[in-house]
């Protein structure tokens, strides 16, 4: 045992040589204290073989360090300390941005773990290569499965400096909760070194992997009942990162917790968690309302769903007696539900097109969220459950024409382009993309803000993302049948040049007025993870959202093909307004109209006021 811990310091110390040839000064303090947990570690698990090996390999690292050092050496970043181990990252954004990649943040949740609360990860007596984008969660795109299982793993990067003490933002992604990744290189690399802050990147599990509502799965702890598995993930990586952000140079007491589309819904539902209350200082969501779910009403969705695997696997001979076999929750049910192949789970109500009532999830169960969904912000409760934070708020001026140029109604004429060249048509899509845009952008924003900022004190900012509307920047198909879309902002936040719309029409972001706005967005965002207040030098001012009469609302933020502008308003919607024009709107037929409202508008996540007004069914909880 002598012999084990003498090799085992050997071993640290040559790693501490690494640290000084590789790695900043912080990099190096913050290493110090990780010397007598890894010896005794060492000590303790590792056979003599492992422990040479091991000592060599510190040697071949220390010596890649030396001037001669190879390409890969030269863009490593830093060497970084974790409670698991140390972590080798790599230089991104032509040496700007240090990257982090593929850390695990929990153990792998599969087999027993399935669902599960996550399990911290395990240590790892190397040094892990943190240098490659890991697998997103298991997913179903273009009717295939891809991904993985073993899906906990978070992104950092930084800026490559040696300043500490940054502002940290956790990022979660977008695609319902049911597709995505936050860990792509699209996000992070670019945001981080322009705003001068730490960007953190999650991936959980999705689909009926991440929200299920299964009797049989009513056994565990309150948190796994209440079958929020993503928020459990997303709760696991929040304590890692305030755990370990420290050793990247960020800040744990300044933490943004952020969004966009679903992950900023599940922004917005984090607000009311007591689970997370003290966990973050900040929050964001970039197109993200208020929707929960009733556990009662998502039940027999859930259930209905898995009968149908039930009934492929012999377990009953119909759907209704699979339906009352799955509500038994016996044991032989239980184990049956772990066995399945996740591959076919994830395809269970996949292609929900942001409609609760195909994928139910951010289930109201009373631990994890609270019962009475986003009512608890009018009660007394709200002071044990709500996270009273600086809050952002941003939404796309024509969200709904994203969800109209794939509709099943509208998705041809899009691809032949009549949707362009007969009136109609035309009339149609702008009827429903018009309108279905101006609900959308209500509960992305306003109705959130109104209801929130009754109840407390911290300030809340609303913006309205406007570029890509005026046909004379960005050219009349674009601007008619995508303009401001669902998630046209991300372009603009993350600086990059993946997305969508830049390779179907390059021509549009071909000019300094996007440079521009992409740095003003980023100007905003930057001041707001440091302090809470996006407002800087040489900006215009950003005032808090106001519910008094006449008091400020948006910012409207565009830019010509030359410039950005942002512009202060008191702007702001009513539905029953907006009810009348649709009423008074002749542009389209009475039948067509009524089929759009009820076959296109219907049953979204901003669709409650719409369904209420003409009756179609509710979905999601008020």
């Amino acid at each position: 045992m002598r012999t084990c811990r003498f090799i085992s310091f050997l071993i640290v110390v040559n790693l501490e040589k690494c640290l000084f040839l590789s790695g900043s000064a912080a990099t190096i303090a913050s290493s110090f204290p990780w010397r007598q947990t890894m010896s005794r570690y060492l000590a303790s698990q590792m056979t003599a073989a492992a422990l040479a090996a091991a000592l060599c390999f510190c040697t071949v690292s220390a010596s890649a360090a030396e001037p001669a050092a190879s390409e890969a050496a030269q863009t490593a970043a830093p060497l970084r300390h974790t409670a698991q181990g140390l972590v080798r990252g790599i230089l991104e954004e032509q040496g700007r941005t240090q990257a982090y990649l593929g850390i695990a943040y929990a153990k792998a949740p599969v087999g027993a773990l399935r669902w599960k609360e996550p399990v911290k990860p395990a240590l790892h007596a190397h040094v892990l290569d943190a240098t490659r984008v890991p697998a997103r969660a298991l997913q179903i795109q273009k009717g295939k499965p891809v991904g993985s299982d073993d899906c906990l793993y978070l992104n950092i990067w930084r800026p490559n400096s040696l300043e500490g003490n940054l502002p940290v933002m956790v990022f979660l992604h977008g695609g319902n909760n049911q597709t995505g990744a936050s860990t792509a290189a699209s996000y992070g690399k670019a945001l981080a070194a322009n705003a001068n802050a730490i960007v953190v990147g999650l991936n959980y599990r999705l689909g009926p992997l991440g929200f299920v509502e299964l009797a049989a799965l009513k056994n565990g702890t309150d948190a796994e009942k209440s079958g929020n598995f993503t928020l459990l993930d997303i709760n696991a990586a929040l304590d890692w990162v305030r755990a370990n952000i420290v050793h990247f140079g960020g800040n744990p007491k300044n933490i943004t917790i952020a969004g966009h589309s679903a992950g900023g819904r599940d922004v917005m539902a984090i607000l009311t968690s007591p689970m997370f209350k003290g966990k973050f200082q900040k929050a964001m969501a970039f197109s993200g309302s208020q929707t929960m779910s009733a556990p009662e009403w998502a039940e027999p969705i859930h259930t209905r769903a898995f009968a149908k695997l039930a009934v492929e696997d012999g377990r009953a001979a119909d759907e209704a007696s699979a339906m009352k076999w799955l509500r038994s929750g016996g044991a032989d049910v239980r184990e049956w539900l772990y066995g399945i192949d996740s591959k076919r789970i994830v395809r269970l109500m996949s292609g929900a097109k942001i409609r609760m009532r195909v994928f139910p999830h951010l289930f109201a169960d009373g631990k994890v969220l609270p019962r009475e969904g986003f009512k608890v912000y009018d009660s007394a409760k709200r002071a044990r459950t709500v996270s009273d934070v600086p809050l952002l708020l941003l939404a796309d001026k024509t969200e709904f024409k994203f969800y109209c140029a794939t509709d099943p109604l509208f998705k041809d004429w899009v691809a032949d382009k009549s949707v362009m060249t007969d009136p109609y048509k035309r009339a149609q899509y702008a009827f429903a993309s018009g309108y279905g845009s101006q609900f959308f952008g209500y509960a992305n924003t306003q109705q959130s803000a109104e209801r929130i900022s009754r109840h407390t004190r911290s300030p809340i900012y609303v913006a309205s993302f406007r570029w890509g509307t005026d046909p004379k920047i960005v050219g009349e198909e674009m601007a008619f049948v995508h303009g401001s879309k669902h998630g046209i902002h991300m372009d603009f936040v993350f600086s990059e040049k993946k997305f969508d719309l830049q390779k179907k029409y390059p021509d549009a972001y071909r000019n300094e007025g996007v440079k521009d706005l992409s740095r003003l967005v980023q100007s905003y965002i930057g001041n707001f993870l440091r302090s809470g207040n996006p407002n800087g030098r040489g900006l215009v001012n950003w005032k808090p959202w106001s519910n008094a009469k006449g008091g400020a609302t948006y910012l409207y933020l565009d830019a010509d093909g030359s410039k950005a502008s942002a512009r202060m308003t008191t702007d702001r919607m009513d539905p029953k307004k907006v009810f009348q024009a649709m009423d008074a709107d002749r542009s389209v037929k009475p039948e067509d109209k009524a089929r759009l409202i009820a076959r296109v508008m219907d049953g979204r996540f901003f669709s409650a006021p719409l369904d209420k007004h003409y009756g179609n069914p509710a979905h999601i909880m008020p």
